[in-house]
């Protein structure tokens, strides 16, 4: 059975990239935060989203050490870093975010709100 994928242009030069990988992470059901994922050598250029996700918006924590204290992730002008999310699209991640997220060796994903059941979201990488 062939699955519907919708893209949201969030960012208009938004393709399809050849040589992705991609990352697994999982949010507990009743939880808002995914375990974290180990960006080193990559930039993470979208967000697939289950058929199911309770939150709107995806926001993201960050940690210089795996296992450390993650700290919500701002932009410049101290607006935390965010991608509207809605389920089963491909959200592709604007280089804005992306040049916000590139220092970042460890991540974490933040819904918006709780989940209620366990939620796998898949996190596309380029090297």
């Amino acid at each position: 059975m062939t699955q519907s994928i919708l893209v949201k242009m969030e960012d208009k030069n938004f393709k399809f990239l050849r040589h992705t990988e991609v990352k697994e992470v999982v949010i507990a059901n009743g939880g808002t935060v995914s375990g974290e994922v180990d960006l080193e050598d990559y930039t993470a250029v979208a967000v697939m989203m289950p058929a199911a996700f309770t939150g709107t918006a995806i926001t993201f924590q960050a940690s210089d050490v795996s296992g450390g204290t993650f700290y919500e992730v701002t932009d410049g002008a101290g607006a935390a870093v965010s991608v509207v999310v809605s389920n089963e699209e491909i959200i592709s991640i604007t280089e804005a975010k992306k040049e916000a997220l590139a220092p970042l060796r460890f991540i974490k994903l933040v819904s918006g709100s709780t989940e209620g059941a366990e939620r796998t979201l898949k996190l596309l990488l380029k090297r």
